[in-house]
């Protein structure tokens, strides 16, 4: 039994067949949403995704809904976006 990390593609590759029976608590539920995005996802990196690619995904579908509906545009948001970049 572990925590979320214990779920990645990088521990199953490292763990190998000792993963075997492990067992890891994530909220999750199988939808044909999830199908879709999880063959995008497979097709594009060559394995299944786990928690933190869903997670982050649906972050990113969510703050794009959201430029969409304020009706922002890429000379409002490109400004802003490279003042909050990294120095």
């Amino acid at each position: 039994i572990g925590g979320a990390p214990l779920a990645s593609n990088a521990f199953r590759r490292a763990a190998g067949d000792e993963a075997e029976g492990v067992v890891v608590p994530l909220l999750w539920q199988p939808s044909p949403r999830w199908d879709s995005f999880a063959r995008m996802y497979e097709n594009r990196w060559g394995e299944r995704p786990y928690h933190a690619a869903t997670w982050s995904y649906d972050a990113v579908r969510l703050v794009a809904r959201a430029v969409d509906r304020a009706g922002l545009t890429g000379g409002v948001l490109c400004p802003i976006a490279i003042q909050m970049a990294p120095a």
